[in-house]
């Protein structure tokens, strides 16, 4: 090979590039369309530019289309074909050629002006041509791509050498019409020449590319006569497992409105392709997506693919869902209502949780993906992080309760998950695969996603090429079910490694606190479900809340509750959210009786509090709130029992003059300052903080990237500490006292009363923020004076303990950290921990905790979390008791509520100490208790409710398994969920 090369890389694109417009043997434009856009409808011709405003628009034209043609199209956005009214395939980008069936045919064209990520299209009708493909000249192309990808990516320097002169011969044989008015003419088709010609001083204009034939069959015939010779002496260097495959986010860069467009449009293309090509397969995850075309003759062909093993419906979820912001019980009931509809739909239940895009993972999920009759997991996000790469391709991942489930990802530098089948992407992949001592290959998921259309017919010719070239890996064609069926059983006599922990993404810190409104009102719901299923069920009730559950599911999608997506998203979410919440408390005043007396209830695993709040007046000992509501002073209520409420007249403790700004009751003392508090644990004689705790700070919010996704590890270099401008006395009394706290920046303004109450063992801080700051951050920093080299942060399942110093760069990458209702830092004899109802982040430095309130990024949503935010949060000292964290937590996450509806409570009938109910609901007239153990700790579990029932079972999460409990009693282990079933 004379040239260096780069050189002879670009020599071969040259060569390609007058091969291009051979592609194409006959070109025949079509014009005259019906064109209806809202009620207007009119005849349009190529070159039409309609309005974007309003979509999507319809193109329609009966064609009487020849045999073997295919249609090339741009309308002037995604494009869902039907042909003669069916969906049949899509027009994006990627897809701008589809195969059209032979003979008269309506062809209907439905547009959307945008294009892939969202991103606004010119809405102009470009193209629609009638083209007949010349399918050797494309393979050729393909072929002559695929070696000079090769000679890219190989050192030996010898197959360099022979794949250069393998295309010299080649190309020689092959015959390219030079005329020069036939040749200007197929400039049109080229890109290169195209390109350098459209940017010269006269500008030339080309005539349209009417198609032309070249006859290559004695150059392909050669061509690959060459390589079967070449295989031999460069052999296949290992295997790689493929899958056709489109990762289609539910919402993001576009609503979900849009996504259901694209769920339209990609199927149809993937059945197309399932149909036309015996060695593809499809991968597809999401119940959601599956119900949403439920009931159309695309979904029936679909089942066909299934059943035909060409189409695998998997991922166990019902959508692709974040796992760090759901609750322990909204991702049980992810896999529950999803692999109920694989298995009544497909008849069967899937077998790998599919998230190759997810944020992060719980800890949780592994003991929840088994209990869910799944026992594989696949992602390719952790390929991303940022500083520490993870170390396994191939390992069993183990959850907190020791469930352990089989990981496999792969890293495609070409696309990700968005993959390719040229001869890069396979060489490359495969070389990044670190585990072939443990299997022979690794899986690669090809196609267009992120909502691009998924694969295309290029991927299937790019499968057959690059199996004929020499040294790249040997394609081999899967499904996600099929490849970890053959992993599985391949690795049953070898040592895998084994990662116990939770799958931290050194990426995307700050989703656990952007869009707090999203996130409020998603808790809202989780709680009004619980509330909702409790109460009915309870009162042997059954109530179908599938509809609300799933409406809760989708919006926990990784791109929708992260905060991540599009300000329409969020609108539309919050309105859904909000109106699901309001069916929730419908629902119960249908279903139970009116009632002359209330009754304030606890729905909660712990003792109440010893006072509540209400605007209504009650006959009890009350005070009057700073808000002009009263608070109640009564006898702790026990754990899902409750108490009558007589209406009355309070009896009001008058209020008592008072500035002085410290607050104390039995078991603290706390001092408010401008920029802080102290808080000093009378019983233990010690301070919590070093120093002044609570101290609100803002820093810049500048990430290298990703603004709604990220957090950068050096913001902390730009904090500023705000001061109060006013401090004064607002409620003053025997129950409770609470000191306001007014701060101004610009103009955004923050107002924190913090309150502490008799007998209560909390500190608690509410704080209102009208937020008008972007790209910046709010953060209420707690430099704690405990010493320990780490701390606990609750995962709605248990908890995990985290590293406080920063020994290597893994510890440094976990300068943010998610958590649910707590963290907590301890010595042997004494903590500290601070809970929240809602708030979902932290950073961690030694012994200095920062809870994330708030920040302004400017992308997608430029004006994300912009206005009126409310949050909660308290501080408590103990003695290093999780349960103690744990009672505390949940009266601030479950208040007492008061119904005026006749309920049928019986005191502690739902009495399985120690462990945390998590759900309680009846099905099939069966009452179902779902029960976590959250501290660690192993024994016997008691419970007095099985009198009340024939038989009592314990189950799985899919409630598909029964084994029958001879006593009222049984044993459980460290963090292990539980389902009962009381028949």
């Amino acid at each position: 090979m004379y040239h260096k090369l780069n050189n002879e890389i670009k020599r071969i694109n040259n060569v390609i590039e007058e091969l291009l417009p051979y592609q194409y043997m006959k070109i025949i434009e079509i014009n005259d369309w019906d064109f209806t856009q809202k009620d207007v409808s009119k005849r349009v011709n190529i070159g039409y530019n309609w309005d974007y405003n309003h979509f999507p628009v319809k193109f329609k034209k009966e064609i009487d289309i020849p045999n073997e043609y295919y249609g090339e199209f741009w309308f002037g956005g995604e494009t869902l074909i039907k042909v003669d009214g069916k969906p049949y395939g899509e027009i994006n980008e990627y897809h701008r050629e589809i195969a059209l069936p032979s003979g008269k045919h309506l062809i209907e064209a439905e547009v959307v002006p945008y294009n892939l990520f969202g991103r606004p299209s010119k809405a102009i009708f470009e193209r629609a041509n009638l083209i007949k493909i010349n399918f050797e000249v494309k393979k050729l192309i393909r072929y002559f791509t695929g070696i000079s990808q090769i000679m890219q990516n190989t050192d030996d320097t010898a197959l360099i050498d022979e794949l250069s002169d393998l295309i010299d011969k080649t190309f020689g044989i092959i015959s390219i019409p030079k005329e020069t008015n036939t040749y200007l003419n197929s400039i049109e088709r080229m890109n290169l020449n195209y390109r350098q010609l459209s940017n010269i001083w006269s500008r030339p204009r080309f005539n349209k590319f009417p198609g032309g034939n070249l006859d290559v069959s004695e150059a392909l015939k050669y061509l690959e006569l060459r390589l079967k010779d070449l295989r031999s002496k460069y052999p296949k260097i290992g295997n790689i497992y493929v899958t056709g495959h489109a990762h289609i986010d539910y919402a993001w860069l576009w609503p979900i409105e849009e996504t259901k467009r694209k769920i339209l449009r990609t199927f149809s293309n993937a059945v197309l392709l399932a149909e036309k090509f015996d060695k593809f397969t499809f991968t597809q995850s999401s119940a959601q997506m599956y119900e949403d075309i439920e009931g159309s003759d695309l979904f029936e062909k679909i089942k066909e693919l299934v059943e035909k093993g060409k189409w695998d419906p998997n991922g166990g979820m019902w959508v692709e869902s974040d796992t760090k912001i759901p609750s322990i019980e909204s991702l049980i009931r992810q896999f529950y209502y999803a692999q109920r509809f694989f298995k009544e739909r497909f008849d069967k239940y899937t077998s790998v949780c599919w998230l190759p895009d997810v944020f992060g993972f719980s800890w949780i999920l592994p003991q929840i993906i088994k209990q869910a009759k799944i026992n594989y997991f696949f992602t390719t996000k952790l390929t991303w992080n940022e500083k520490n790469p993870f170390p396994y391709d191939i390992c069993y991942w183990k959850g907190i309760d020791g469930t352990k489930v089989l990981y496999h990802s792969f890293y495609n530098p070409k696309g990700g998950y968005n993959g390719y089948l040229d001869a890069e992407c396979a060489i490359k992949t495969f070389n990044n695969f670190r585990d072939r001592k443990i299997f022979d290959g690794t899986l690669l998921t090809y196609g267009y996603g992120d909502g691009g259309g998924g694969p295309s017919e290029e991927h299937m010719m790019d499968f057959e090429v690059t199996n004929n070239l020499p040294y790249v890996p040997e394609l081999i064609p899967t499904t996600g079910d099929k490849f970890f069926r053959i992993l599985n059983e391949s690795i049953k006599d070898k040592e895998i490694p084994v990662w116990d922990n939770e799958l931290y993404f050194e990426f995307h810190r700050a989703t656990h606190f952007t869009q707090l409104n999203m996130k409020k009102y998603h808790k809202l719901l989780e709680d009004e479900l619980f509330f909702a299923e409790y109460i009915l069920a309870i009162n042997n009730i059954e109530y179908d809340f599938s509809d609300i559950w799933k409406k809760l599911l989708t919006r926990e999608f990784h791109d929708i509750i992260p905060g991540s997506s599009i300000k329409e998203v969020y609108d539309e979410a919050v309105d859904t959210l909000k109106m699901e919440i309001k069916n929730c408390k419908d629902i119960i005043d249908r279903n139970l009786n009116d009632s002359e007396e209330c009754v304030l209830i606890n729905y909660s695993n712990y003792n109440s509090d010893m006072y509540f709040e209400s605007e209504n007046e009650y006959n009890l000992p009350a005070q009057k709130t700073y808000d002009g509501r009263y608070i109640y002073e009564i006898e702790s209520i026990p754990s899902f029992s409750n108490r009558n409420l007589e209406s009355g007249e309070p009896i009001i403790d008058n209020y008592k003059e008072d500035d002085d700004l410290i607050l104390e009751n039995e078991y603290y003392l706390v001092m408010v300052y401008n920029d802080g508090i102290e808080i000093y644990d009378k019983k233990k004689d010690r301070n919590l903080f070093e120093g002044k705790g609570n101290v609100l700070t803002l820093y810049e919010d500048i990430p290298f990237a990703w603004g709604a996704w990220d957090i950068d590890y050096n913001y902390k270099k730009f904090g500023e500490i705000l001061k109060a401008k006013k401090i004064s006395v607002v409620e003053s009394g025997k129950l409770r006292k609470v000191i306001k706290l007014e701060y101004e920046y610009e103009t955004t303004k923050i107002i924190q009363y913090i309150s502490l109450a008799k007998n209560s063992k909390r500190v608690d801080i509410k704080t209102e923020i009208d937020w008008h700051l972007r790209k910046k951050l709010l953060k209420a920093i707690f430099p704690i004076d405990v010493f320990s080299r780490y701390a606990r942060f609750d995962i709605s399942g248990g908890y995990i303990t985290r590293p406080l110093h920063k020994n290597t760069t893994y510890e440094q990458a976990m300068f943010e950290v998610y958590m649910h209702r707590w963290f907590d830092i301890s010595e042997p004899d004494f903590g500290v921990a601070i809970l929240n109802n809602g708030i979902y982040s932290t950073s961690i430095d030694n012994n200095v905790f920062g809870l994330s309130l708030i920040h302004g990024p400017i992308y997608p949503d430029l004006y994300a979390d912009e206005g009126k935010h409310e949050l909660m949060y308290s501080i408590m000292s103990h003695s290093n008791n999780i349960r103690e964290i744990n009672e505390e937590a949940e009266k601030i996450n479950k208040p007492l509520r008061i119904l005026k509806k006749k309920v049928e409570l019986k005191d502690k009938i739902l009495d399985f100490n120690p462990l945390k109910v998590v759900a309680v609901f009846k099905k099939d007239n069966n009452l179902i208790v779902r029960l976590v153990e959250v501290e660690g700790k192993r024994g016997m579990c008691k419970f007095n409710i099985k009198h009340m029932y024939n038989n009592v079972y314990l189950s799985n999460i899919l409630l598909d398994e029964k084994h029958l409990l001879s006593e009222n009693e049984f044993e459980y282990k460290p963090f292990k969920i539980y389902t009962l079933i009381f028949e």
